[in-house]
């Protein structure tokens, strides 16, 4: 898992895919998915690079 505050990355080091996971109760709540989605793009970025691919 990888991530502070309300997203996260989660990991299946099975089939080396993540998701990225938004905790509503932590905060951003009133933010669309679609924006925080491109406000994490980091997240991405450090899964991609420890060789996960983006889950479906």
């Amino acid at each position: 898992m990888v991530g502070e505050g309300p997203t996260r990355v989660d990991v299946c080091r099975k089939c080396s895919r993540y998701l990225k996971t938004r905790d509503a109760r932590i905060g951003n709540s009133e933010v669309p998915l679609e924006a925080e989605d491109l406000a994490t793009i980091h997240l991405d970025l450090l899964a991609g690079k420890e060789g996960f691919e983006r889950g479906k």
